[in-house]
């Protein structure tokens, strides 16, 4: 199916305002490409956006690294990769495309909607209309552009926090029920472990409200109920 063309603007919140890092663009062909903005490139005082494109040793090999395209495009949907890891995954991810509504949605659609709710310093705002596939959006003002803002603004973006202590769901989220644990009601989302992870849950669960459910842990499993904040 076909997407909608659109663009959006990167950029980092960095000592109370917005640096325009750079455009991403999507194509009818649902084509993602990141291009680093000419001034961004050649400030040698700009803030970082990643460290895979930073080389402290070399201001050269820095600003050859985030010209580069080869690690800054996705196709079919997709994102360049770094951009995708700045999307959740499982509860969160499921809340944001319920709240999206049904409809085609790929990760540019998911990008645009969590524009000013995404992790770190990063803002990303649209420069053209919105596609209808990123569902109904509402936009505030942040750093002086108008961004969407969700529902979801105030909830952390918990996957960030899972991934740095290498966590990764070996089930899909489930919505969790009395029949896991009485205590647990609507809002509550169930995900499944290896036992093995029991000390990176445990670092992982501070920006979040978490409940090992009564069932659990298994001999290979932990299951661990989650409600985002």
């Amino acid at each position: 199916m076909a997407k909608t063309p659109a663009i959006l603007g990167v950029h980092l919140l960095h000592q109370g305002k917005a640096v325009r890092v750079g455009t991403l663009t999507r194509s009818a062909a649902g084509e993602t490409a990141f291009i680093v903005e000419e001034a961004y490139l050649r400030d040698t005082g700009r803030p970082i956006l990643s460290l895979s494109w930073l080389e402290p040793a070399s201001e050269q090999g820095t600003m050859e690294r985030l010209a580069y395209r080869g690690d800054k495009i996705g196709i079919l949907g997709t994102l360049p990769p770094w951009f995708a890891g700045l999307l959740p995954e499982g509860a969160l991810h499921d809340l944001v495309l319920h709240e999206m509504g049904a409809g085609d949605h790929d990760q540019f659609d998911l990008l645009t909607r969590l524009g000013a709710d995404l992790p770190g310093a990063v803002l990303i705002t649209p420069e053209t209309e919105t596609p209808t596939s990123a569902g109904p959006l509402r936009l505030e003002q942040v750093a002086g552009f108008d961004t969407p803002k969700t529902n979801l603004a105030q909830r952390s973006l918990r996957p960030t926090t899972l991934r740095s202590c290498a966590m990764t769901p070996s089930a899909k989220s489930r919505p969790a029920s009395t029949t896991d644990n009485p205590a647990l009601t609507a809002g509550w989302f169930i995900e499944t472990f290896p036992a093995s992870s029991r000390s990176r849950i445990d670092c992982a669960t501070s920006s979040f409200e978490s409940w090992h459910c009564a069932k659990a842990p298994t001999q290979t499993h932990i299951h661990l109920a989650t409600r985002l904040l």
